[in-house]
């Protein structure tokens, strides 16, 4: 796949993985939006055509979220799995091999201060993507 561009190469994989969502994606290939690019070549900002995404420089807005979420996380907790409830078989062989692992060191709810996955929903540059993981890896 090597010479197609980025955006080529999502639409191959959404063709497989999810047509409906590709053919919704190959609807139109009008780019409403820009990276603003500093004088080193990184990008700092988005132009979003009426007005830029976050109107500053993007690390900074990244570090105040970070420090924000920090102080009060957003925590989902979802109860232990149970091999028997789970549908498919990989699932299943995952769930009871990782319980046979742990036994009864797996907790029903993880501390407040641990998590076991981090999810990050978002729009933007994501350069808070790289200081939440380290934030919470050193907590």
């Amino acid at each position: 796949m090597s010479g197609i561009s980025l955006y080529q190469k999502n639409i191959v994989f959404l063709q497989s993985a999810i047509p409906s969502l590709a053919a919704l994606a190959q609807k139109t290939t009008d780019t409403l939006t820009t990276a603003v690019i500093d004088s080193s070549g990184l990008a700092v900002d988005i132009d979003l055509g009426a007005g830029r995404l976050y109107n500053r420089p993007a690390a900074d807005f990244a570090h105040e979220q970070v420090a924000s979420w920090l102080r009060q996380p957003n925590r989902v907790v979802v109860n232990r799995p149970e091999p028997h409830t789970l549908k498919d078989e990989a699932t299943m062989t995952l769930s009871s091999r990782l319980a046979g692992e742990v036994g009864d060191e797996l907790l029903a709810v993880p501390p407040a201060g641990e998590c076991g996955f981090l999810v990050v929903i978002g729009i933007g540059l994501g350069q808070h993507i790289r200081l939440t993981a380290q934030a919470t890896l050193h907590r």
